[in-house]
């Protein structure tokens, strides 16, 4: 055994004891969320979610583990990081609830865990426990420990209290040309599963043009944007909701974006053998395929509608020549 290697591995291994003080509480679940500074940029994300209490009842009072769920996350220069980040070599820690402590212990890498348990901790009286839950513990902080390469020195990171899933900065759509850029920003999220982007011609009626994967739990500001290709002539309605693991949901206000440019029909591919998706059309009327003697063979092809765009199955035509129509707008279309 190289007893060198040993000795400056632990020169250079990060011990942390985090007092967090305050805590996310969403519902009946409280999640703890720390950074620690490596080098080069580089820093380590631990968030630990308490979701439960398992309580065993025993004479004279009962035994308590906490459910909980953790993810670990390197990130350089604000980036999340995928490979190459350090190893880690102790993640573990002690709940703090009700003047109790309850050691729990989490896999040295990065990534998701669910439902693991603490170790027990003890509740004296049997009416405390009948009454027992999440809702009635006071988790007053975490003391957790990390060892990593390239960190060395103890801190102490307060975090922060919120009663919303997530914490919106900003929602934003704007017009650039033909096509509507939408972007929004969190400044911390908690157990959000997705978000989901609908657009509307009335601001009454809606379709889902995008759903997008949120962060599950997040202490740091993150990005988001989509870009609507096809926005309806005139003013496009959007609105954000944001849905949670458990179904929950929050749908935010509501923007409007005028859109005066004419948007010209466009298929692609064009030609096309047998599929074909048709962008630009007026969704207040129908789409209409006569073929280059004028007979109309809409019949013949399958079509899916999704707002201004529809995708068409167009190989029960035969080769040749065809018109597509919606409003006053139209194309050519060649069927090979």
């Amino acid at each position: 055994m190289n007893t060198n290697n040993i000795s400056m591995k632990s020169l250079i291994a990060t011990t942390l004891s985090f007092l967090i003080l305050s805590f996310v509480v969403q519902g009946q679940s409280v999640m703890f969320s720390t950074t620690a500074q490596g080098n080069n940029g580089i820093e380590l994300q631990v968030e630990v979610t308490a979701t439960d209490v398992i309580v065993t009842q025993n004479n004279g009072g009962c035994t308590v583990k906490v459910q909980y769920d953790t993810d670990v996350k390197f990130y350089q220069n604000g980036n999340e990081m995928h490979s190459g980040y350090p190893s880690i070599w102790t993640l573990q820690g002690d709940f703090k609830v009700d003047g109790k402590s309850s050691f729990f212990n989490i896999t040295n890498s990065v990534g998701q865990e669910y439902n693991k348990l603490s170790s027990t901790y003890s509740i004296n009286g049997l009416a405390a426990c009948a009454t027992y839950s999440m809702l009635t513990a006071d988790f007053e902080k975490i003391k957790l420990k990390v060892q990593f390469q390239g960190h060395n020195k103890t801190i102490h990171v307060n975090g922060s209290t919120s009663n919303l899933p997530i914490e919106l900065l900003s929602f934003d759509a704007n017009l650039n040309q033909k096509q509507v850029d939408l972007s929004w920003s969190t400044a911390s999220e908690l157990n959000n599963d997705y978000f989901t982007i609908e657009r509307s011609a009335d601001g009454m009626t809606w379709e889902t043009i995008q759903t997008i994967e949120g962060a599950g739990n997040s202490t740091r500001v993150i990005d988001y944007n989509y870009t609507d290709y096809s926005p309806v002539s005139g003013i496009s309605y959007y609105r954000l909701t944001q849905t949670d693991f458990d179904g929950a949901f929050e749908t935010f206000d509501i923007l409007a974006v005028e859109n005066n440019t004419l948007i010209e029909m466009n298929a692609f591919p064009n030609p096309s053998t047998g599929f074909t998706t048709i962008s630009g059309l007026d969704e207040n009327s129908d789409l209409r395929i006569f073929n280059a003697m004028g007979a109309e063979v809409t019949s013949k092809v399958s079509i899916t509608k999704l707002g201004s765009i529809s995708k068409l199955d167009i190989t029960q035509l035969t080769e040749g020549l065809y018109f597509v129509h919606s409003g006053e707008n139209s194309l050519r279309l060649v069927k090979k």
